[in-house]
């Protein structure tokens, strides 16, 4: 909280920078200027961590709440193009430890992450449009790291799983690898569901919805027929048998 008295604020930023440094995360994020590490990409490659560097923010804006804090940073003017990190650690790691990684960055802005979807999808502001919008193919992804996985939300699963479902049916799809194949080719976004989780349920699903084609119409009428021969006949209404 804000004091009145300078002595008693610099004391409680102490505090604050005390504490922040027992702290131990997995996941951190900083920002950055491209003009204090012109190498950062060939830096980040030698570091070979899970990492994510956002596109350049280059078009955001100081806000009212900004100019609260600093009455030099006017609302409404363009802040200085910057870019926000994303480092995925292993295992829990201290401030420190992250300052000391990134160090070639020159950052002074280093926090913890509370949510990892959350902060990637942020990347872009993908989830404020009261912010400039960033483009996703702008996103640089570094030692393993997969921005668009993190993106995804248990909803947007769900939506590409049931629009998966609908599409199998609406084209008769009954042989898993030529779907498989078709959405490498023509849709990315399922090709990559199958490929991190949803494999086992869309395989299941055609499975069934294979042997449920196997029974054609023709093959029903012949059970038809035969049931007549045998003395019984099916309700027309309620396909019930009757003897």
């Amino acid at each position: 909280m804000p004091y009145a008295d300078p002595d008693k604020q610099r004391e409680a930023k102490r505090r604050y920078e005390q504490e922040k440094r027992k702290q131990r995360r997995t996941n951190w994020m900083l920002v950055f200027y491209e003009d204090q590490c012109p190498e950062w990409r060939d830096e980040l490659d030698e570091l070979g961590m899970r990492t994510l560097v956002s596109p350049s923010h280059d078009a955001d804006e100081w806000t009212a709440r900004d100019e609260k804090k600093n009455p030099k940073h006017k609302a409404g003017t363009l802040k200085e193009p910057h870019r926000h990190l994303l480092a995925m650690y292993d295992n829990p790691v201290s401030y420190d430890q992250v300052v000391k990684d990134f160090a070639f960055l020159k950052s002074k802005n280093v926090k913890y992450v509370k949510s990892l979807p959350a902060m990637a999808r942020y990347l872009t502001h993908m989830d404020s449009p009261d912010k400039a919008q960033y483009d996703p193919e702008g996103v640089c992804e570094f030692g393993g790291a997969d921005w668009r996985d993190l993106c995804a939300t248990t909803s947007d699963k769900h939506l590409a799983l049931r629009e998966m479902r609908a599409f199998i049916r609406e084209n008769n799809i009954v042989d898993f690898y030529l779907f498989w194949d078709w959405c490498d080719e023509h849709n990315d976004e399922w090709s990559r569901l199958l490929d991190d989780s949803c494999c086992y349920a869309i395989e299941h699903y055609m499975r069934s919805f294979r042997a449920a084609q196997v029974v054609t119409q023709e093959d029903r009428d012949a059970l038809r027929a035969k049931r007549v021969d045998d003395g019984c006949h099916t309700d027309c209404q309620t396909g019930a048998i009757q003897s």
